[in-house]
């Protein structure tokens, strides 16, 4: 090996490499197929802004709409 491939390479792959972007950035209405942006979905209280569909919500998310600040606390 020479310097090139074993120092250089891995350094110019560093600074030109992309970064991971995540899988959870957009959902997709499955009623009308339009995709929403995660944040315009948790906006609009999990629902499709094109044909007001409404999607499933997660448990958390559902917890924190349904009760008080401070007031819920799950069994275990």
């Amino acid at each position: 090996m020479n310097w090139l491939s074993s120092f250089v390479r891995p350094k110019i792959q560093a600074l030109v490499a992309k970064e991971d972007v995540p899988d959870n950035l957009w959902f997709k209405c499955p009623q009308c197929e339009q995709m929403i942006f995660h944040r315009d979905m948790v906006a609009h209280l999990y629902v499709c802004q094109h044909c007001n569909h409404h999607l499933r919500m997660p448990v958390a998310a559902r917890i924190d709409h349904l009760f008080d600040p401070d007031t819920f606390s799950p069994v275990s």
